[in-house]
């Protein structure tokens, strides 16, 4: 990571008292509730009913989300599984959006989430997934290896394209 990142990571969490990455304790007690299945991507719901400052984390998996809220205890964790789900609605507003996961039609929505615009983006990613999902062009999961990657390039998490060596290694 670069000295930049840790610099505005920093800042993000003194000044909005809120975390940048998914606790590791959190990540080991999702992961184990899911029989070992790792987290794909995650995001920050930071609001709360009342639009208050809050932490609930929203965690994708193969074959399940989870919703994962801070109580005095630790954290309680909900998990659902992605086959149940039907329907995605997002309610865009002025400083914040809601996104409400349903499932079977005429039955209560499975997970209401509240989140700044400034978690709008790790929330876009993980509500394109479960669309395509949805409209059942599911994507298998596929993580970049040197000798997947060698014959051509491919897009990192910085937008930025990649080459392989010939010899299955990084320049």
């Amino acid at each position: 990571m670069s000295t930049q990142q840790q610099l505005d990571d920093h800042i993000i969490e003194r000044y909005t008292a809120q975390p940048t990455r998914l606790p590791a304790e959190l990540r080991r007690q999702i992961e184990h509730a899911w029989q070992g299945a790792p987290i794909q991507l995650y995001a920050l719901a930071d609001l709360d009913q009342s639009l208050l400052l809050s932490e609930t984390w929203f965690a994708l998996g193969p074959g399940h989300i989870a919703i994962a809220k801070r109580d005095s205890e630790g954290w309680e964790v909900r998990s659902i599984a992605r086959s149940g789900i039907e329907a995605l609605r997002e309610a865009p507003g002025l400083s914040a959006n809601t996104l409400t996961i349903l499932g079977a039609p005429g039955e209560p929505a499975l997970a209401l989430l509240r989140y700044t615009h400034r978690q709008r983006r790790a929330f876009e990613n993980i509500r394109f997934v479960l669309e395509e999902q949805i409209q059942g062009h599911e994507r298998s999961s596929w993580t970049p290896t040197p000798t997947a990657c060698t014959p051509r390039a491919w897009r990192g998490r910085s937008g930025m394209r990649r080459r392989w060596s010939p010899d299955g290694r990084r320049p």
